[in-house]
């Protein structure tokens, strides 16, 4: 028996003389937040690397889905998924909105566009699927119940960052905006943050000014919050993006072995251990 809990994943930390190098640079500066050059760099940065038109960095995953929210979506209900974790829902009815569930599609464990429709009603202010485990789907017939009742569609895409695959850009792309998370138990991580995606610059610059209490050229000019990512966070995200590439390899790696070794006979014998290390 073991005495010593067995987790399944831990953080992944950038390599030291990466990250020393970024907080040198803010020592070197004396800017510590709001909207740094180190927060500029790193979403410059995962614009590039994601393929995606617009980025906003924010605080954490969930201020992004409530900024995503309240950038969007009048008061009303917000149709979304029951298998997903709190933060999704708590988001919505933190934002002052009422939660209407839709069940999922049993195959693919998203939000069933079948049952979205027995669920939307005059009240209905946005649809908020999930893209679990980084997976895209209805995405096509979810958007054409948008457009057709006229209400934002924003996707909690928490597990969906990755290379520009077709995939990944269709998880991203898709509807009004997505979001992202970067907590520390995601593959890219900037200890907490989170970003939201779209390919409308007009939300980009609503979004970028709700994350720093609505202010617009100095002047507070809409209602917002204190949602920014600071300098040591953007610091620690720009040196795991670095090595970004080879963890995502190593996971592949082990990825390959479990499908492997739950189909052998010999389940378990000769696994390659170094591909598991984090």
């Amino acid at each position: 028996m073991r005495n010593k809990p067995l987790y399944v994943h831990s953080p992944i930390y950038p390599r030291r003389e990466l990250l020393d190098e970024y907080i040198d640079g803010i020592y070197r500066s004396g800017w510590l937040t709001n909207n740094g050059p180190l927060v500029d760099e790193l979403e410059t940065a995962l614009a590039r690397y994601l393929d995606v038109p617009f980025l906003v960095l924010t605080a954490n995953g969930t201020s992004a889905l409530q900024i995503a929210l309240k950038a969007n979506c009048a008061a009303g209900e917000v149709i979304t998924t029951p298998f997903t974790f709190p933060a999704t829902g708590q988001a919505i009815t933190w934002c002052g909105n009422g939660i209407r569930f839709a069940d999922i599609d049993p195959d693919t464990l998203s939000l069933d566009p079948d049952q979205v429709v027995r669920q939307i009603h005059s009240r209905t202010s946005a649809i908020m699927p999930v893209n679990l485990y980084g997976t895209a789907h209805h995405t096509g017939d979810l958007e054409s119940l948008a457009r057709q009742h006229e209400v934002p569609l924003i996707f909690d895409s928490a597990h969906c960052f990755g290379p520009p695959t077709p995939a990944q850009k269709k998880a991203l792309l898709s509807g009004t905006a997505a979001v992202l998370s970067f907590h520390a138990t995601k593959i890219f991580n900037t200890v907490e943050g989170g970003a939201i995606v779209t390919r409308d610059e007009d939300l980009y610059r609503r979004a970028k000014a709700m994350i720093n209490f609505g202010m617009v050229e100095g002047q507070p000019s809409l209602v917002g919050t204190n949602a920014k990512m600071n300098e040591l966070e953007a610091a620690f995200g720009l040196a795991n993006l670095t090595d970004l590439d080879t963890h995502l390899q190593r996971r592949q790696e082990g990825t390959a072995w479990y499908r492997q070794g739950l189909r052998a006979p010999d389940r378990g014998r000769g696994y390659p251990r170094h591909s598991l290390r984090q």
